[in-house]
């Protein structure tokens, strides 16, 4: 941890956990990790994502912006920047394994349940 940004490890099982305790009615986005993007395709909902972090089972890091801590994963909202129009709830993030070290964004997407249909809801590929 340094100039005032706090990091909390965790597993992306724990971040599914809390992916799921959003609601299913929650839409996610990913920008910037190559490994969920090319297993996912965004936006999508909390459950299919938390069904990918759960196989994917790996360490990462939940990179706060400067002032948000929490120790648990059970919160995570401190780590989230909200000052954007919609005051979606923005993580930065890195996986905590070496294989994929770059840092990428996990964001809230309010937009996307506006315009869905039924008929266009992500279904899991497996």
């Amino acid at each position: 941890m340094s100039g005032g940004t706090h990091e909390l490890r965790m597993s992306s099982v724990q971040l599914a956990d809390w992916l799921d305790a959003q609601g299913e009615d929650r839409w996610w986005m990913v920008d910037g990790d190559p490994l969920l993007t090319s297993r996912v395709s965004f936006p999508t909902t909390g459950d299919i994502l938390a069904a990918k972090l759960r196989a994917l089972n790996k360490p990462l890091l939940l990179l706060g912006f400067p002032g948000g801590r929490s120790s648990s994963p059970d919160d995570l909202d401190p780590y989230a920047d909200t000052d954007n129009p919609r005051q979606e709830r923005i993580f930065r993030v890195r996986w905590d394994d070496g294989d994929y070290s770059d840092e990428w964004l996990l964001s809230e997407d309010k937009e996307s349940p506006e315009f869905a249909h039924p008929s266009d809801m992500p279904e899991d590929a497996g």
